[in-house]
């Protein structure tokens, strides 16, 4: 008989590879052991004889044989464009720390995988992988460890592990009002022995399903965490219910009393409860679940011949949908248009445009390059992967509250363990009939939960609170960067100044009407999101479109298209001093709008405000110094630039960043990109806000740029109110904790209070931030 492979369990019909005593049939099992056991992670094979026994015949993969039709597969693909695929599989056995590096490291398994990274959340794996590995070949390498992917894509696992939490607080329940119906008896300080000691064995008996059964999760995990040699808060709080339920057991057996199944039970029902009420509210805080609420972005959707804008959370399968040069597409589509020039830079990091062509699929993250195209949608926009991307590559920074919060977390466990020692110590010597009840409490009642719970709390609803004002953040970092600014960099046009249709006016050159052009410019304007093209478009809102090819639109410049063999370009004038937009034809100017811009209503109060706050104001524009008078009048700047090019912009925050000032810069998403993604908080303005702008960290829409400075002071304040949250928990487990190693608290109360410790840090978060949300935004 063929000896088997220590990983899958498969013959090795093709000769052994052997390392030390293990034998394996493939190279691809090696790599697998050699990986876990590099790692420390060889508790993976205490699992089973063969954990990776998955892969246990051919036959056995046939049901991946699905993932070769194509409209399957399409159901698991995010993104593909003959070089990179992104697939997405659920993944149901994902439990731990371990399950997550293994699965963020197959590119060590196999080369052909570049990337993958796991939504522990939603147990799910991202894998970015190169066009010679198939779908189902994923699939198969994901079996082959133990990872066995659901192929049912509308699978909820976050429901079922609801409901095993329910079932587990509900058996708890049960189990901890009976025993303590048990226990009346010694309560009321009745002396039948022989129904008491009835009473603690029938108490014995339903601790067991409360210990093994609905307290299973904390000694896993403990276990586990002492497997993976990382220390976390389920191991004081197993090591609690143990010691409560050994402590007990042997009192019973010894006849030396009761023991304390009661407090057993009870902590065992409160800490699930507890732990419900913290998964409800990590469910509340969660992104994708009140994206809804702040996330902008929406799009111009086709209804009964004519453009309507619709949100993002309400397009369907089979809209089809209009994206101008510049904006992401929002779902996987379908291209009706000719052809298109299609950006995956916000997807693969490689920004050359790739050729789209009609009835081709276009992927989610893309952005349109050119002339607007249409898109029949074939998925519902994913809201999570959109925002997945959107805060790509933004992790907290090392003085970051977030990291602090990190950091007290993976300290406390080994200071109440040491804690716990020294009252075991304590205990030892002064009174030992105190030590079980002392030292369970001291276990139970420490919790950092209340701490991990501030920061997410304060932060998420804050978020929401600013989506009702039309101010839509990227993440909660961007909060505490937003109390870190002292300097701020405004552009002019569509910032501090809006367009409006009715204040442009156009000046002929060679005496030639401007009807002849109407449809040609407003079909080259209506292609762009800068507000000046947008605001022309309106101008001649009711001429009729046409198709214009070889749309090209070049920041700080213009755009342009070509139509019936010429060429047109609606942009700056050469050696213009006035700031006009210049009308040409074949390079030819042959007449220009004059626009005249007005200033957004309270500006000027937004200024002054920002000036008493303390911080520097600058003003980098791209226009001329025609309206310099007009903003020195009104509007107060440390210094002032115009006539700047994009990059010039990008190089001028630069230069203010040397000077140890935080700069948030304030202006469009497109001419200020390159600005707003070298400055410390970037905040794009739009009166469309449609415009979904990756390189920013704030999208605001033009009406609540008078709140900038409020929306300054609410992030310092909401760091003040963490610093509260962090005080009170820090001041509920230096008070719980003194009376737990005093003797003076029982485990049963210490189990009531770990929950209530997070309860008290919540209220006080959600009442302190919904406080300074309505005192600064709702004051006239």
């Amino acid at each position: 008989m063929k000896e088997p492979c220590a990983h899958c369990g498969e013959e090795c019909t093709k000769g052994v590879i052997a390392i030390e005593d293990k034998s394996f049939c493939c190279d691809g099992c090696k790599t697998v052991y050699q990986i876990l056991q590099d790692n420390d992670l060889c508790q993976y094979y205490g699992e089973g004889e063969t954990p990776g026994n998955t892969v246990r015949n051919e036959a056995y993969y046939d049901k991946f044989d699905v993932l070769n039709d194509h409209d399957t597969a399409r159901l698991f693909t995010q993104f593909s464009d003959g070089k990179i695929q992104k697939f997405t599989f659920k993944i149901p056995s994902i439990h731990c720390s371990s399950c997550i590096w293994l699965l963020e490291h197959l590119n060590k398994i196999n080369p052909k995988i570049i990337s993958s990274e796991v939504n522990f959340q939603k147990k799910e794996v991202l894998i970015s992988c190169d066009k010679h590995i198939t779908l189902k070949d994923v699939a198969i390498l994901l079996s082959s460890i133990g990872y066995e992917p659901s192929l049912n894509v509308s699978e909820n696992f976050q429901k079922k592990s609801n409901f095993k939490l329910i079932l587990k607080i509900g058996v708890a329940g049960f189990c901890f009002g009976n025993i303590m119906l048990f226990a009346f008896p010694e309560y009321l300080g009745l002396d039948d022995q022989e129904f008491s000691k009835f009473f603690a064995w029938l108490s014995f008996v339903l601790s067991i399903p409360t210990l093994f059964y609905a307290g299973s999760d904390y000694i896993k995990n403990a276990i586990d965490s002492i497997q993976q040699k990382y220390v976390n808060m389920d191991i004081p709080i197993a090591l609690g219910m143990i010691t409560i339920f050994g402590r007990s057991t042997y009192e019973l057996i010894t006849d030396i009393g009761p023991g304390y199944f009661d407090s057993l039970s009870g902590l065992v029902f409160f800490l699930l409860v507890g732990k419900w009420f913290q998964q409800k509210t990590y469910d509340t805080l969660s992104f994708e679940r009140t994206y809804k609420s702040y996330f902008p972005l929406s799009v111009n959707v086709e209804q009964n011949g004519i453009k309507v804008q619709v949100k993002l959370e309400s397009l369907n399968v089979g809209d089809v949908v209009y994206i101008r040069n510049e904006e992401i597409i929002p779902a996987d589509g379908i291209l009706l248009s000719d052809n298109a020039a299609i950006d995956y830079g916000f997807v693969t990091g490689e920004s050359d445009p790739i050729e789209g062509t009609r009835q081709g699929i276009i992927y989610a993250g893309g952005k349109n390059r050119g002339t607007e195209i249409k898109v029949q949608l074939t998925k519902k926009p994913d809201s999570s992967y959109l925002t997945q991307l959107w805060n790509k590559d933004d992790n907290p920074s090392k003085d970051s509250v977030n990291t602090l919060a990190d950091a007290v977390s993976k300290y406390f466990t080994f200071a109440v363990l040491f804690i716990t020692l020294g009252t075991l110590l304590f205990w030892l010597i002064a009174d030992p009939d105190k030590i079980w009840t002392s030292v369970t409490a001291v276990l139970i009642v420490a919790c950092p939960c209340a701490l991990a719970l501030t920061i997410p709390f304060t932060l998420g609803n804050s978020i929401r609170y600013l989506g009702r004002k039309a101010i839509y953040l990227k993440n909660t970092f961007v909060i505490e960067k937003l109390a870190k600014v002292n300097s701020i960099a405004f552009d002019k046009t569509g910032t501090i100044t809006k367009l409006n249709s009715k204040n442009i006016h156009y000046h002929s050159l060679d005496n030639t009407s401007l009807d002849q052009y109407n449809s040609i410019i407003r079909s080259i304007a209506q292609n762009s999101t800068h507000p000046i093209s947008m605001s022309i478009s309106k101008f001649l809102n009711n001429s009729e479109l046409i198709n214009i090819s070889d749309f090209k639109e070049i920041a700080g410049s213009g755009v342009e298209g070509t139509y019936e063999g010429k060429r047109y370009r609606l942009g700056k004038m050469n050696h213009s001093e006035d700031g006009n937009v210049g009308f040409f034809i074949d390079g030819s100017l042959v007449g220009y709008f004059i626009i005249e811009p007005s200033f957004r209503e309270g500006v000027a109060e937004l200024n002054r405000r920002i000036d008493h706050l303390g911080l520097k104001q600058h003003l980098i524009s791209g226009d001329s110094e025609r309206e310099d008078q007009a903003v020195s009048e009104m509007l107060k700047f440390s210094n002032k630039k115009y006539r700047v090019t994009p990059p010039e912009k990008k190089d001028l925050i630069q230069s203010i960043q040397k000077n140890h000032e935080i700069v948030a810069m304030v202006g469009d998403g497109l001419n200020d990109a390159g600005a707003l993604s070298q400055s410390n908080v970037g905040i794009a303005v739009s009166d469309d806000v449609n415009y979904f702008v990756p390189a920013c960290d704030v999208i605001i829409d033009g009406k609540s740029v008078k709140y900038l400075d409020k929306l300054i002071r609410f992030s310092r304040i909401n760091m003040s109110i963490i610093r509260g949250g962090f005080l009170l928990s820090f001041l509920y487990n230096i008070v719980g904790l003194s009376f737990a190693v005093s003797g003076t608290l029982s485990p049963i109360i210490a189990a009531i209070l770990m929950p209530l410790s997070s309860i008290t840090v919540v209220a006080f978060t959600s009442v302190s931030s919904r406080l300074a949300y309505h005192r600064l935004f709702d004051k006239n």
